[in-house]
C-alpha cells in the first residue's frame, strides 16, 4: 500500500461507469472540447514562427475580406481544409516554451490509443497522432491538460477512426452511438472540413515580418497577457441577441465567410452538429511596446467525431 501503485485507465462512457471499487478517478476525454482557445503565444520579444505560418498559408492561397455589419472583421480563406491539413497546420505551430515531448502521461496517452487503433488497421509508417515539439535543450516542458498539439492529435485520430470501427468509443452529440455499430460510408460522408481566417482587432496595421508582405493589412489585436506569459482572454464577445445583419461574435466567423446563416444554440443540443464545418481562426496579437507581433488561435470543433471518457486516478493527473 505504501508503494508505487499501478495509474489504472478505466473507459468510462455514459451509460457506464468506471467501477466504484477505485477511488479518485477524473474523467480525460478525448476531444479537447468545442471550442478549445490556445492562450500560449510567444513573448514578441522576437520574430514569431507562427507569423510564417500564416504568411505562407495565406500568401499562397486566395482570400477574401470578411465584412459585417459594414465592418470589416478579418480575412478567410477561399479553400477549406481536410481533417488531416487542418491537424497538420495545427501542429506546426511554435512555442517557445512550449516543448513537451512525448515521454509524460499525455504521449503514454495517446501512444496507448494509437495502438488501439493501428490494431484494426496500420497508421502510415512513421505517422503520428500526438507528435509535440521535442525539448531543444534541457528538460522537457511539463506537459499541459491543454496541450495544442492535443487538438491536432484528436483530429488525426477523427480521421484515423473514419476507417475502422475502433471499439469503446462512442460519438461526440450521440452518447448512445457507439463508433463501432456506426456507419463510416456515413461518417465519411459528415467529416468536417475547416474554414481557415485571421480576426483583425482594433490596433495597428502589422508593419514587419512576413505578415506585412501580405496583399492586405491585418490590424493587430490587443487581447490581455497575464504575468505568466499567457493570454487572459480567449474567444471575443459572444452577442447571443445579434440581429441578421449584426456580428454574433468570433465563434462564428467562418459561417460568416460563407454566407450561411449563423446557428441558434440550445440547451442540450450541439452547437455544431454532425456535417457541419470546423473553423480554426487566427489572431496576431501585438501590445504597445511590443517589438513582435505575436500568433495564438482558437480552434473550433463539431460533433460526430470519436470520443470516450477515461477515468484515471486524481493523483496521477497531467499538469496544467
Amino acid at each position: 500500500m505504501k508503494g508505487a501503485a499501478p495509474a489504472p485507465v478505466v473507459l468510462h462512457g455514459l451509460q457506464f461507469l468506471a467501477t466504484g471499487k477505485i477511488a479518485n478517478l477524473s474523467r480525460k476525454p478525448l476531444c479537447p472540447s468545442s471550442k478549445p482557445f490556445v492562450t500560449l503565444l510567444n513573448d514578441g520579444s522576437a520574430p514569431d514562427p507562427n507569423a510564417n505560418l500564416i504568411g505562407d498559408l495565406f500568401g499562397r492561397g486566395a482570400s477574401s475580406e470578411l465584412v459585417v455589419g459594414r465592418t470589416v472583421r478579418g480575412r478567410v480563406l477561399n479553400e477549406s481544409l481536410s481533417l488531416t491539413e487542418a491537424a497538420d497546420l495545427l501542429n506546426r505551430l511554435e512555442f517557445d516554451s512550449y516543448h513537451p515531448g512525448s515521454d509524460n502521461q499525455l504521449g503514454e496517452f495517446w501512444s496507448q490509443l494509437q495502438a488501439r487503433v493501428s490494431a484494426l488497421q496500420q497508421l502510415p509508417s512513421g505517422a503520428l497522432l500526438y507528435s509535440p515539439p521535442k525539448p531543444l535543450a534541457g528538460p522537457p516542458s511539463p506537459v499541459r491538460q491543454n496541450c495544442p498539439y492535443g487538438i491536432s492529435a484528436y483530429l488525426r485520430l477523427w480521421s484515423a477512426c473514419l476507417t475502422r470501427p475502433v471499439r469503446g468509443l462512442f460519438v461526440t452529440g450521440a452518447p448512445a452511438d457507439l463508433w463501432s455499430m456506426a456507419s463510416l460510408a456515413e461518417k465519411l460522408v459528415q467529416q468536417p472540413r475547416f474554414s481557415v481566417g485571421i480576426r483583425y482587432g482594433a490596433g495597428a496595421v502589422i508593419s514587419n515580418g512576413p505578415l506585412a508582405n501580405l496583399e492586405f493589412g491585418i490590424p493587430a489585436t490587443a487581447k490581455r497577457v497575464g504575468n505568466d506569459g499567457e493570454l487572459e482572454t480567449a474567444w471575443g464577445t459572444n452577442d447571443p441577441t445579434a440581429g441578421p445583419t449584426d456580428y454574433r461574435g468570433d465563434q462564428f466567423f467562418d459561417y460568416y465567410g460563407r454566407g450561411e446563416r449563423v446557428p441558434l444554440v440550445t440547451n442540450g443540443a450541439p452547437w455544431r452538429p454532425p456535417g457541419s464545418h470546423g473553423q480554426i481562426l487566427f489572431y496576431v496579437n501585438q501590445l504597445p511596446g511590443q517589438p513582435y507581433p505575436a500568433v495564438t488561435v482558437g480552434v473550433c470543433i463539431p460533433a460526430g467525431g470519436p470520443e470516450q471518457f477515461a477515468a484515471t486516478r486524481a493523483g496521477s493527473r497531467i499538469a496544467v
